[in-house]
């Protein structure tokens, strides 16, 4: 029998070679990741007792929100309060701070690195309200694109217009984490003009308590909003740009003289929640993967949770 001019015994062997050189190229391109990872890598540490004296081992701390991560991460920093913790322990849950703590080397003094997030990655934060927005548009507002452009602001007025509509709306029907994330858009639309700049430079250098300013919540924040809903208040008036910082902020790097940073010979990473929103999980699960020790935190004061096992699970399932 002829196909495309080849008798079966040719087109077997077409195949076969065909395949064995698939299966080559697959294995070229494995021996490449390889090599550019090794390439990549500046020292190759045998043990982790190695990388402790060599000041490059990274412990991160990982849980569902609200599960004491930050907590540790401060006493650990000497007591410091360094890591955001929110209004009666409750932070933000949209606020996707990554916060990592780094033992000084000698001749080095204390100072801090803040990094902006871009249009991509504020977006990303909004991924489950944008979700909403585009499957179940109100009859009132609501985008034709399925995508929204920060920098125009015809697109944040939209947005900010839709979210005040749930917010108003629908406020006794929404749980906390969907509550806090209306609330993070329209601080979003309403300052993102001041942090355009910000955003694009990507980060700042700065002094510790700049940087602590700068990642953590007004400390008012539940009764600012409870005025704001309460008066209709669009504006947002009763918040200035320096209150909002933290909606802004991806994360900070802190050089510390700390004892216990020195004695423990690591750094320590305090990651966001992980399944609070896309970002959120995109930045914990690259914390995970870049760790040489993982400590998951379980809250004290409740039961083990489906959430804290779907989140070791998928702590697992990264290798």
């Amino acid at each position: 029998m002829q196909q495309n001019n080849l008798s079966s015994k040719e087109l077997e062997q077409y195949n076969y070679h065909r395949s064995a050189l698939i299966e080559l190229c697959d294995r070229a391109g494995g021996v490449l990741n390889e090599a550019r990872n090794i390439q990549n890598r500046t020292e190759h540490y045998e043990t982790p007792e190695a990388q402790l004296k060599a000041d490059s081992y990274t412990l991160v701390l990982i849980g569902e929100f609200q599960s004491g991560k930050s907590t540790l991460f401060n006493y650990l920093c000497d007591g410091k309060e360094l890591s955001p913790v929110g209004p009666n322990g409750g932070g933000v849950r949209t606020s996707g701070c990554k916060v990592t703590a780094h033992p000084l080397q000698d001749g080095e003094s204390n100072r801090a690195v803040v990094y902006w997030r871009n249009k991509s990655q504020l977006l990303s934060a909004l991924g489950g309200l944008l979700t909403v927005y585009f499957e179940n548009p109100t009859s009132t507002s609501y985008l034709t694109e399925r995508e929204i452009d920060l920098d125009k602001y015809e697109d944040r007025d939209k947005l900010a217009g839709f979210a005040w509509q749930e917010l108003l709306e629908n406020k006794k029907l929404l749980k906390d984490e969907e509550l806090e994330l209306l609330r993070f858009t329209l601080i979003l639309c309403k300052f993102y003009d001041r942090f355009a700049q910000r955003c694009a430079d990507s980060k700042i250098e700065c002094n510790i308590e700049d940087a602590v300013r700068l990642a953590s919540y007004p400390q008012d924040w539940c009764k600012k909003w409870q005025q704001i809903e309460e008066w209709e208040d669009k504006e947002l008036s009763s918040f200035s740009e320096d209150d909002v910082n933290f909606a802004f902020c991806a994360g900070v790097e802190y050089f510390l003289d700390s004892a216990v940073l020195r004695e423990l010979g690591c750094s320590i990473i305090d990651c966001p929640g992980l399944f609070v929103s896309k970002w959120d999980t995109e930045i914990a699960e690259r914390c995970i993967k870049d760790a040489n020790a993982i400590l998951y935190m379980f809250a004290g004061t409740k039961a083990l949770t489906q959430g804290d096992l779907k989140a070791l699970q998928a702590t697992v399932n990264m290798g």
